[in-house]
C-alpha cells in the first residue's frame, strides 16, 4: 500500500475500530475478524488426519465418501456459532 492509503487506514482505524466478531473487543489488525483469545478457542478438530472419523461415520450408507472432514467442532452458544452468524449477517444481510 502506499504511504497515503496506509495513514488513511490507520486514521479510520481510529475513529471506527475493527472488533472481534466474538467478544467485541477492539483488533490490533484492522482486517483481522477476531482476536487471539477467541482463536484460541475455536476447537479446531483435527479430523483432516484420518480417512475414518465422526464426520465420515454420519454418511456411511448415504453415500459413497472416500474422505471428508470439519474444521471446527460447533457448539450452542460457543465461539465457532457466533463468529458464523456474524459472517452470515456481515455477508448476507
Amino acid at each position: 500500500m502506499s504511504w497515503f492509503a496506509d495513514n488513511l487506514l490507520a486514521l479510520a482505524h481510529q475513529f471506527f475500530p475493527s472488533l472481534c466478531l466474538n467478544c467485541r473487543e477492539a483488533l490490533h489488525d484492522p482486517l483481522a475478524i477476531c482476536c487471539i483469545g477467541c482463536q484460541a478457542n475455536w476447537g479446531i478438530t483435527d479430523l483432516h488426519k484420518f480417512t475414518e472419523n465422526s464426520f465420515t461415520r454420519r454418511f456411511w450408507g448415504r453415500t459413497p465418501l472416500v474422505q471428508g472432514a470439519a474444521m471446527f467442532h460447533f457448539l450452542k452458544e460457543g465461539t465457532t456459532q457466533k463468529i458464523i452468524h456474524a459472517l452470515q449477517i456481515i455477508y448476507w444481510p
